[in-house]
């Protein structure tokens, strides 16, 4: 079975978010993906965006080069 992480941020008053998460989530399992939701926090936020843009980097004909974070 594949295992399949998904990287959210802070949910916290963002219902919006919480409900694709929730969705994504029982989307793959339906495909029979272990799914594991991490939650970074607030205190994290910088981690999730360093980890977020390297990740891009290995999506092929991805130009990250301009990328500016907040």
């Amino acid at each position: 079975m594949s295992r399949v992480a998904i990287l959210t941020l802070p949910p916290t008053e963002n219902y919006g978010g919480i409900l694709q998460c929730f969705a994504l989530k029982n989307y793959l399992e339906s495909f029979g993906y272990d799914v594991e939701v991490i939650n970074l926090g607030k205190k994290n936020l910088s981690v999730a965006k360093s980890v977020v843009k390297s990740a891009l980097k290995f999506i092929p004909f991805q130009n990250i080069n301009n990328y500016k974070s907040d």
